[in-house]
């Protein structure tokens, strides 16, 4: 009896994780990279579609995300030697605005080169993997996103 309980209960679940509506949000939702991860842009049609969602429901729509490839531009902040998810420095840029939605992005790399070439103000093209996000207030419209880089560059305007 038991073992038909959960085994009906664990296929509700996965049917229910294939039709929820925050796993695949976004144009670029689905999309797979070389080394099989998803892959997204954080762009105006990703954050349309997230300013649509209820409050309550918003952390959701991000945490369906975490550990894809997460592809967007932001403004450095800062360039600083700090250690965090095996990593040795921290790239800070933010993206945005408070009054539509504001975010953060703590960019973890080992190599030696970003700290080297980018200051602040710049424009930063980058990919990585979406690792962990925090919201900053219960409003759901400010984030800081933990972000380990695959690949980034500067962006010539």
């Amino acid at each position: 009896m038991n073992r038909k309980i959960f085994t009906a209960a664990f296929s509700l679940f996965i049917i229910m994780l294939q039709v929820s509506p925050y796993a695949q949000s976004g144009a670029d939702a689905g999309k797979k990279n070389i080394s099989g991860m998803g892959q997204f842009s954080v762009n105006d049609k990703v954050l349309n579609d997230f300013l649509r969602i209820d409050l309550i429901r918003r952390d959701d729509f991000w945490k369906g995300k975490l550990n894809t490839i997460l592809e967007t531009e932001a403004s450095i902040v800062s360039v600083e030697n700090k250690t965090q998810f095996r990593r040795k420095y921290r790239i800070t840029a933010v993206s945005g605005s408070e009054n539509r939605i504001l975010i953060t992005y703590y960019i973890y790399t080992d190599n030696e080169e970003y700290i080297r070439i980018l200051q602040p103000g710049e424009k930063f093209g980058f990919k990585g993997q979406f690792v962990m996000y925090t919201p900053l207030n219960t409003k759901r419209n400010a984030y800081v996103f933990d972000i380990i880089l695959e690949d980034g560059a500067a962006v010539v305007e």
